[in-house]
């Protein structure tokens, strides 16, 4: 048989699983049947808007693995030419600077292969976390709601979403939700973050931006329903670590910018009336009709 059609027929294999692959992402992307559940459609689920980037970025990884999976067999097949060359110069009749342009590009095309790859997969890693993260404060806000307080989530802001917003008796609750890793050892201290008002102090590093971003999310919140309301709303910023046990170093916040640090199984705080007065009825029935105006205004926009 010619060397001609023994290198063809090492990659015909792979290059059929590689067209297949293509073929069926593209049947996929031309079928018109609609879902009868489309996830953009539930808009306030908890962990919303991280499915849909993990999807989006799954897509993206499994493209990128396809392609490195029919790219990988080119370097032994670099080898066999050069092996082929020296035995039948007069067949493989092809310069060395050549070979080397070659060579540069496909170690080239793997590596950049290799950290698009990686990249998603970091991506996925955390998209997961999050959304665990999330629906854990989900499951731990929902005790709530038997004492009448009300829940929604992934609140669509400017720019941003709040992950999850509690409507209670007197006040209005914006909860941003973190996940943290834990040392790999330890005993209780390894799960326990400490909390002094304007750091949080975990076992292994220091961190004051999730703080500031709940307070940031809470004051957009305010404005936002104290204009769609006609009345001045307090919103008190809650940041929710899931899986971790809160040691307060300090006195309990008070001011509306204070952040309250939980764990969202100890959310029950969340149900008292003595934040202020209680809301009349119809003030909670307005501010609960523009949360749920804001889902539909965002998703026409």
């Amino acid at each position: 048989m010619s060397l001609f059609l023994i290198f063809p027929l090492l990659f015909l294999p792979i290059g059929l699983i590689f067209a297949g692959l293509l073929l069926l992402r593209w049947r996929d992307r031309q079928d018109a049947r609609r879902l009868p559940v489309d996830s953009k459609q539930l808009p306030n689920q908890a962990g919303a808007q991280i499915r849909q980037r993990l999807e989006a970025v799954s897509d993206d990884y499994w493209s990128v693995s396809a392609l490195a999976f029919f790219i990988g067999p080119m370097m032994p097949l670099a080898i066999l030419v050069l092996e082929a060359r020296k035995k039948a110069p007069e067949v493989f009749d092809i310069g060395a600077g050549s070979i080397a342009a070659y060579l540069v590009m496909l170690l080239g095309g793997v590596a950049v292969l290799l950290w698009q790859t990686r990249r998603h997969v970091l991506v996925m890693r955390r998209c997961r976390e999050g959304l665990a993260a999330e629906l854990a404060t989900a499951d731990g806000l929902q005790q709530l709601v038997p004492d009448g307080l009300m829940l929604f989530h992934d609140l669509p802001a400017d720019g941003f979403n709040i992950d999850h917003v509690v409507v209670g008796h007197s006040v209005v609750f914006a909860v941003e939700t973190k996940s943290r890793k834990k040392p790999a050892k330890g005993g209780k201290d390894s799960a326990k973050v400490r909390y002094d008002g304007k750091a949080l102090k975990f076992p292994e590093h220091i961190e004051t931006k999730p703080l500031e971003q709940a307070a940031r999310q809470a004051r957009w919140l305010a404005e936002f329903l104290t204009g769609a309301t006609g009345n001045p709303v307090r919103v008190v910023p809650v940041l929710a670590l899931p899986g971790w046990y809160v040691e307060l170093t300090a006195s309990l916040p008070t001011s509306s910018n204070d952040v309250r640090v939980v764990n969202p199984k100890a959310a029950s705080f969340m149900r008292t009336v003595n934040f202020g007065p209680r809301f009349e009825d119809d003030q909670r029935r307005r501010i609960a009709w523009a949360l749920t105006k804001r889902y539909d205004d965002v998703a026409e926009d």
